[in-house]
């Protein structure tokens, strides 16, 4: 025996097993914590993911003391803020972005003893269209009674019944007809008297590409300029503008896509002949505008829209001012340049 070493008798002994296993077994069981299921979310390009709230871990044996959350960023750069089971605020996510979010339940000496995992995705950028504005969205509206500066119609700013802003220049005595209806707008007076109608696309469209597709039915025989509409870096003017992209009828079977070098001098970049553009006839056409170049196209008429891409288009043009950033923001539209009806879808992307 060795000395001041304390020894236990053989009941001792028994005491202390018991003590240590009451049910009379092996070693005592710790009871285990169990994660709640993982969670996830996936939204479309151009939306946020929402705030992450865990639900509760199950812990019958009450070990749990705190909680710690780490993000990995798979793909893109958002940060996450909250504390315990959450709610945790989602900021800097973007289109593409993959997170992964896993929340360490700990014990009072910080050991993990069981993760809870949430993945929230956001779908890449789209390279198809996103619309900025369609006549079929526009409900009906008449420009000659409603609105307006004095309200009964006219000159100034309109405000259509989906929402849409617009502001109409009266050019001579006005249009006979302008407005909106069944989805078109529907025009009539002569190459004299007409509404220019502007819409404003937005300053994020500077730097993509803005595509117009329009459709035309007449009423009578087109002639130069009754069909016109442009898109302009110019606000609050119709006038010709340096760096415009116009699109116009020349005859009754001839349209023209133009970029202005100035006010008065013209790069004609498509001429489109042998189109008949009589009562009744349908013309189409559609434009790819950036900042620096545009390609477009006219065709007879075949009863829809033309499509978003498509078939290749007829002409690429470069614009001759290239060395020269033109954000052609604002849509001006001519409605009552003559008997036509007018089916209209601007578009944005890549």
């Amino acid at each position: 025996m060795l000395r001041g070493t304390p020894q236990l008798s053989a009941a001792g002994l028994a005491a202390v097993g018991e003590m240590g296993n009451p049910g009379g077994g092996g070693g005592g069981s710790v009871q285990p914590v169990t994660p709640p299921a993982p969670a996830s979310e996936s939204v479309a390009a151009g939306a946020s993911l929402a705030d992450v709230t865990f639900s509760a871990f199950t812990d019958p044996g009450s070990r749990i003391a705190s909680y710690s959350a780490t993000k990995t960023n798979v793909s893109g750069s958002a940060t996450i803020s909250g504390t315990g089971l959450g709610p945790y605020a989602i900021s800097g996510d973007a289109d593409g972005e993959t997170l992964l979010i896993e929340l360490d339940a700990l014990d009072a000496s910080a050991n993990v003893v069981a993760t809870a995992t949430y993945v929230g995705t956001i779908a890449p950028a789209s390279d198809g269209p996103s619309t900025i504005l369609s006549t079929a969205d526009f409900g009906n509206y008449d420009f000659t009674t409603t609105g307006g500066t004095g309200g009964s119609g006219g000159a100034g700013p309109h405000t259509l019944p989906d929402g849409t802003t617009c502001t109409v220049h009266v050019v001579g005595s006005g249009a006979t007809v302008a407005k909106v209806e069944g989805g078109v707008f529907v025009g009539n007076g002569d190459t004299s008297n007409y509404y220019n109608i502007e819409f404003d696309l937005g300053a994020d469209t500077e730097w993509i590409n803005v595509w117009a597709l329009a459709q035309w039915t007449l009423g009578e025989t087109a002639a130069s300029g009754s069909l016109w509409m442009k898109q302009s870096e110019v606000a609050g003017d119709d006038a010709n503008k340096a760096d415009d992209l116009q699109f116009l009828t020349t005859s009754s079977t001839a349209t023209r896509h133009r970029f202005l070098n100035s006010a008065t001098t013209f790069n004609n970049v498509l001429d489109t002949t042998g189109l008949s553009l009589g009562s009744a006839d349908q013309l189409e056409m559609r434009w790819r505008a950036t900042n620096m170049y545009a390609t477009c196209e006219t065709r007879q008429g075949t009863g829809t829209l033309p499509e978003w891409k498509g078939a290749a288009m007829t002409s690429v043009a470069g614009d001759v001012r290239a060395t020269t950033n033109s954000f052609r923001r604002y849509l001006y539209v001519r409605v009552g340049g003559q008997d036509a009806t007018l089916n209209l879808l601007l578009q944005k992307g890549s």
